[in-house]
């Protein structure tokens, strides 16, 4: 017997300014991974965000939070899997790579559903 397990996930970004300074050159993303159905935060979900060929990786605390303080500017595709979730891969904002400016935090929330 084989079981298709499908993962489904919406990422949602809002951006706030971290410095007025023009010499701020970081971007910060911080968010949840969560269970679309119950709402409850995810531990133990890997995080990827990658642009071309820098990558970083988190992975979700025990509330399902991450960060990432010190990504360069960019085009990103950030990516989220969990063991028994699957995996799934987008833009931040769910349709491709999303570019990501210097000087601003992105909030993101990331829904997965695990349907087997």
């Amino acid at each position: 017997m084989i079981i298709l397990q499908v993962l489904l996930a919406a990422f949602a970004f809002a951006s706030i300014p971290i410095d007025q300074s023009p010499l701020q050159t970081n971007v910060m993303v911080r968010g949840t991974v969560v269970d679309a159905r119950s709402g409850h935060g995810l531990p133990g979900a890997v995080v990827e965000a990658s642009s071309g060929a820098y990558v970083q990786r988190a992975v979700t605390d025990d509330q399902g939070n991450f960060y990432f303080l010190t990504l360069w500017p960019g085009t990103y595709t950030v990516s989220a899997w969990k063991t028994g979730w699957g995996n799934y891969a987008c833009g931040p904002h769910g349709d491709g790579p999303t570019e990501l400016n210097a000087g601003f935090e992105y909030l993101v929330t990331v829904e997965m559903n695990n349907r087997c």
